[in-house]
């Protein structure tokens, strides 16, 4: 079956109808960032008679859709955060130091030293790494190799001058 085919992402919502060469309209919406989505009738695209009947299919299915998405009325998981003294000693048992943890994790020095101490925010509530740190410092802890990979993804998505991972020499 011949269609217009539109693969460029959108820029906006779309629920429009696209005319096709050999007669009738094809059903067409789309959320900004993602290509477009044909209106469909057993994995085929649907072809409707009238323009009008094809804009108001699309303009259905994209409120559907808009309406269908998932909402956070579930509360979020509660993990028990690092306290600033095992954040230190779990950077320390991953062997890497400071101002490397913080280039991998894509943070600041002064940011690390806020989870350290336990610096208080804005609202007064103590500032800890987010969950994914102990997980990732972990991971480095048991898997030393990974920090090499961490070191190559890093570089390999930054355009800064990175600091080196000094490496520990080998017992003569």
């Amino acid at each position: 079956m011949e269609h217009v085919q539109i693969t460029k992402p959108a820029k906006r919502y779309i629920a429009k109808a696209l005319q096709l060469e050999t007669g009738g309209y094809l059903a067409c919406f789309a959320f900004p960032g993602v290509p477009p989505r044909y209106v469909q009738r057993d994995g085929q695209p649907d072809i409707f008679e009238s323009e009008r009947d094809a804009e108001d299919a699309a303009r259905e299915c994209l409120f559907v859709a808009l309406n269908s998405r998932p909402s956070e009325s579930t509360k979020r998981e509660r993990y028990r955060l690092m306290s600033g003294i095992e954040f230190a000693d779990a950077v320390r048992a991953a062997g890497i130091t400071p101002t490397f943890f913080a280039y991998l994790w894509g943070t600041t020095t002064e940011r690390f030293f806020q989870w350290v101490d336990g610096t208080p925010d804005k609202s007064g509530r103590v500032v800890s790494p987010p969950h994914g740190v102990r997980l990732l410092l972990e991971t480095w802890r048991r898997y030393p190799e990974t920090i090499d990979l961490a070191e190559v993804l890093t570089e390999q998505n930054t355009s800064e001058r990175s600091p080196r991972r000094e490496r520990k020499q080998a017992a003569e």
